[in-house]
């Protein structure tokens, strides 16, 4: 069981979020919104990348497969919420960092 996973998934449920795992991305979550309409969020987990820690460089340089990067510029070509995240953050919230590719269609 990845904890990181498990973390992110506890977070999203607590907000009212049902989910599915086992795929990729690592969750679909979903729950009714406004007038009843379903709200889904298609999140990837990935490990938190510290710098200064064996092999940040190299993860940072790899953090989506190629054909992970394909379904996710799939995802935003369809205007489906996908987000790579990479653990939580202090706060207890999930950490949706800026890297090049990687979340930018997300709003600062």
């Amino acid at each position: 069981r990845n904890e990181t996973e498990a973390e992110i998934q506890n977070y999203y449920h607590g907000l009212g979020y049902q989910s599915i795992r086992r795929g990729w991305p690592d969750f679909v979550f979903w729950k009714k919104g406004k007038n009843n309409k379903k709200e889904y969020i298609f999140i990837e987990v990935k490990k938190p990348i510290i710098p200064g820690t064996p092999f940040a460089r190299k993860r940072r340089s790899k953090m989506i497969t190629p054909p992970q990067r394909k379904m996710k510029n799939i995802f935003m070509d369809l205007g489906l919420d996908h987000r790579v995240c990479f653990g939580l953050l202090s706060d207890g919230t999930p950490n949706f960092k800026m890297y090049p590719g990687i979340n930018k269609n997300l709003k600062k």
